[in-house]
Parts: structure tokens; C-alpha cells; sequence
């Protein structure tokens, strides 16, 4: 009788080890491409298809040499309900590229001449 329920105790405890195991698993998984920017921001990565370092953003960055992207924004996806501009000079000056809520894009495919050239954003449409 002692090793039968000794057996069932080792048998129940390998069980919870393993559940516990696989619910840890896929609890811990990280995000990966577009679904790591978060609901509300706008996001940049210097990878297509959301691949690569991210930068995200409430309001924009005068100059994203402080986030390590400059020249570097290969796809976005905007998560806000707001316009966001891309500039490709510092302290949202030269060039602007409008990117409207709820968009999502890869820029080597869709606007090659805009691929990374961005300095700089700013929450606002280009004006």
C-alpha cells in the first residue's frame, strides 16, 4: 500500500512539474514582429514586418540618434488613433512622410526612396 501511494504521489508531483512547466513556457514567450509595439503608440523598427530593433513613441523624438534609430526605419506600424509625421531631417525639418492611424507598412517594398531616411517625429500630420 506505502508504494502505491508513494508511486501516485511521484506520478501527481511529475504532473504539476510539467503543467507548471508549460504554462511558464508560454506565459514567458516574447513578442515577436508587429505585435511588439504596443496598443496607443507609434512604433518604428529597422527590420520589414515589424523585425529588428523597435522604437515606440506617445508624442515623437526631435532626433532619433537618442534612440538609436536614425536612418534606420524600414517598416511602422502607427497603434494610435493620430497622425504621426516622419521627418528626415532633425527637429522635424526637411522631408515628411504622414502616417495615419492604424497603418502599417514596409517601406523597402512599398516606398523604397523612403527607407532609412527618418531623423526625427513628431505626432501631427505633415503640414
Amino acid at each position: 500500500m506505502r508504494k502505491t501511494l508513494a508511486a501516485l504521489g511521484s506520478t501527481a508531483a511529475l504532473v504539476l512539474a510539467l503543467a507548471t512547466t508549460s504554462v511558464q513556457s508560454a506565459e514567458a514567450a516574447p513578442a515577436a514582429g508587429w505585435s511588439r509595439c504596443p496598443n496607443g503608440y507609434f512604433c518604428i523598427f529597422d527590420g520589414v514586418d515589424g523585425t529588428g530593433t523597435i522604437a515606440w513613441f506617445a508624442s515623437g523624438s526631435p532626433d532619433l540618434r537618442g534612440q538609436s534609430m536614425d536612418n534606420r526605419t524600414s517598416s511602422y506600424w502607427n497603434r494610435n488613433s493620430e497622425a504621426f509625421a516622419l521627418h528626415d531631417g532633425y527637429n522635424y525639418t526637411g522631408g515628411c512622410w504622414t502616417v495615419f492611424g492604424g497603418t502599417q507598412t514596409n517601406l523597402p517594398s512599398r516606398f523604397p526612396e523612403w527607407d532609412n531616411r527618418f531623423s526625427s517625429i513628431t505626432k501631427f500630420a505633415c503640414g
